[in-house]
């Protein structure tokens, strides 16, 4: 609000180029605010992204990890069934 004010009194005093400046100045700093903050913003997506796809390919390996050990382990009982019925 006191930037206002003095962009104002600026103009009131017959000096326009100085609050031309001003909100030159303003304008440029503004812009230059959204720019980091699109750019944190933009940072902060790429590790959430990172992280989620770390932690989804941890519980995929998971999955296969048990879908190995299940498969092997009737693999076996089958086999061991197919032994003891041709053994008898």
């Amino acid at each position: 609000m006191t930037l206002f004010l003095l962009v104002a009194s600026l103009f009131q005093a017959g000096r326009a180029d100085l609050a031309e400046a001003a909100l030159e100045n303003v304008s440029e700093t503004a812009a230059e605010r959204i720019e980091r903050r699109i750019a944190e913003t933009k940072t902060e997506i790429v590790e959430r992204v990172a992280t989620a796809e770390s932690r989804l390919v941890w519980k995929m390996f998971g999955f296969w990890l048990g879908q190995t050990a299940v498969t092997i382990a009737a693999v076996g009982f089958a086999a061991k069934m197919i032994l003891l019925a041709i053994g008898k």
